[in-house]
């Protein structure tokens, strides 16, 4: 649970998640399933086990698709994950890191191309929030919530998490991050669909365990 997925083609990827959120299970899988083998050869119709970014396990990250002015890539971008404080004790620290997958490369594995690397780390701690591929080379993020979130004691006790109203678009092939405007209330923990040229939100969660059920445009 808490992993991210999305499709190049007749292929998913889905990266990071955690086994039991309560402990230190934050994972750095990275897998694919090829659906056009569902009807070609069900021997072989399994998820594959890729190579992992060279970066930390994470939950609550987002995956997204887009084209980096050469090829299609896999973008995994922050998340959530656990680290031992100054106490040794395990605490939960937002990510902001960015890694680009290239299945091409990963495909020839030829002249030494790398088939991860690293990227620009976004402006913020990005988790529990959505991205979305906008464009021929945009990903546009929104809906996350931010690393002050985790860090103050007593808003967990609370059950109180706020959360960032910005949108941040990341474009591949500048490498370059800019703010693309706001939102109109904190939601996170949503997902977002093309549906024609618009984006629709439906629904999202605005505190910790409140639920709206509207649905934006």
């Amino acid at each position: 649970a808490y992993g991210s997925a999305t499709q190049v083609d007749d292929v998913i990827y889905f990266a990071g998640g955690a086994n039991d959120f309560e402990s230190e299970t934050a994972m750095n899988n990275f897998w694919r399933l090829d659906l056009s083998k569902e009807k070609q050869d069900q021997s072989n119709f399994n998820w594959e086990i890729l190579p992992s970014w060279p970066g930390p396990p994470r939950a609550f990250n987002i995956t997204v698709a887009q084209f980096n002015g050469r090829t299609d890539c896999i973008y995994v971008i922050g998340g959530l994950c656990k680290k031992k404080n100054d106490d040794k004790l395990p605490e939960l620290r937002g990510l902001r890191d960015v890694y680009e997958f290239s299945p091409i490369n990963y495909h020839y594995k030829q002249n030494n191309q790398k088939f991860w690397r690293r990227r620009a780390s976004a402006p913020e701690y990005i988790f529990a929030g959505q991205g979305i591929a906008i464009g021929q080379t945009h990903i546009f993020i929104f809906g996350i919530d931010n690393e002050a979130s985790f860090l103050n004691t007593d808003m967990i006790e609370r059950n109180f998490f706020p959360n960032s109203k910005g949108i941040w678009a990341y474009h591949p092939v500048t490498n370059t991050w800019v703010c693309a405007g706001k939102l109109s209330i904190n939601q996170n923990f949503m997902h977002a669909v093309k549906w024609d040229n618009s984006i629709i939100i439906p629904g999202a969660e605005i505190q910790a365990g409140i639920k709206i059920p509207k649905i934006y445009k």
